[in-house]
């Protein structure tokens, strides 16, 4: 894991320029998680997030880039619906993974006002769709985001 960037603490909502990476997570770590949350059971996959944010004056600009690859889960003797639901999941997987990447991946931005944030579902969805259809995401943090963006994106909403 590795997190690079500034942070003005001095202020009651931070200023920041942060880029985060966790890499190379064995899948299989988060079974307890997937199995709570999703009832799923990973036998094997690797598991990468990536992050970019700058916040300035309560304005946040940002990206959040999960990405999973050579994901597999495990077959066991089960109840029916469960058998049901393990196969929806892979049929979708196989579905939106890039097949030349094997690469399961979304991009969810982020922008907004912190006092009153709004994330909205459609963006990352259609990122589920371009890594695997369009072009695979890269294994890596963007750079894309500077702190100007956010005081940028701040000028902006104050116009509005």
């Amino acid at each position: 894991m590795t997190i690079d960037g500034r942070v003005n603490l001095i202020k009651e909502i931070p200023d920041a320029d942060i880029s985060f990476k966790l890499e190379k997570v064995d899948m299989t770590a988060l079974n307890d998680f997937a199995q709570e949350y999703a009832k799923l059971d990973f036998k094997q996959g690797e598991f990468n997030f990536y992050s970019e944010f700058a916040i300035a004056d309560g304005y946040l600009k940002g990206y959040l880039k999960p990405l999973m690859t050579k994901v597999e889960l495990i077959e066991k003797e089960e109840p029916f619906l469960t058998k049901v639901w393990e196969g929806i999941v892979e049929f979708f997987g196989f579905i939106i993974k890039n097949q030349k990447t094997k690469t399961l991946a979304t991009k969810v931005p982020l922008e907004g006002d912190l006092n009153n944030p709004d994330t909205e579902i459609w963006p990352a969805i259609g990122a589920i769709f371009r890594n695997a259809w369009i072009e695979a995401f890269r294994r890596t943090i963007d750079d894309e985001i500077e702190y100007k963006d956010a005081i940028k994106g701040d000028k902006t909403q104050k116009k509005e």
